[in-house]
């Protein structure tokens, strides 16, 4: 478990694979937005968590199901999904997840939108599992299809709330 986050120069939380941090060490995102950049190597991995953080009333989870990149939230139990037809290639890829203060949420390869939509209203709670890369180890968020441990290489998360 890591005890504490580094920030970069632009206000970024820097995270790396296999990282797990306790929820009252985590960044508190009730009412913020919230972006999330990621830099992936799926390989033949075509399952997994890549960020995760919430649980079965509040949080959020990026994850590959069958190669494709899904963002899932949950905001009072109840589960909003914005899913893409994208297959990722094997190769190193850059994601990223927007959830703005209006509620407006996209999900790019680059700057290629996959997938887009809008929540009813940002997170209200903080949720009580802990910010994990690489895996939900209480797996309470979604029905993931398969293992939520991800096998490919995970090179980089940056983390920005406001």
């Amino acid at each position: 478990m890591r005890k504490k986050l580094k920030k970069d120069c632009q206000g970024f939380y820097l995270l790396n694979h296999g990282d797990q941090v306790k929820p009252e060490l985590a960044p508190e995102f009730a009412q913020k937005s919230i972006e999330i950049n990621l830099s992936i190597t799926r390989g033949k991995e075509k399952d997994g968590v890549l960020n995760f953080h919430g649980g079965s009333s509040s949080g959020y989870s990026l994850f590959l199901e069958d190669g494709r990149p899904i963002f899932c939230c949950r905001l009072g139990g109840e589960l909003y999904t914005f899913r893409t037809s994208e297959i990722l290639p094997g190769e190193r890829v850059f994601l990223s997840v927007n959830v703005r203060s209006s509620g407006q949420v996209s999900l790019k390869r680059k700057e290629k939108i996959l997938a887009k939509g809008k929540l009813p209203t940002l997170f209200n709670t903080h949720p009580q599992d802990p910010l994990e890369v690489g895996n939900d180890t209480f797996s309470t968020l979604s029905n993931y299809t398969s293992s939520p441990s991800f096998n490919g290489k995970i090179t980089e998360v940056k983390l920005r709330l406001k």
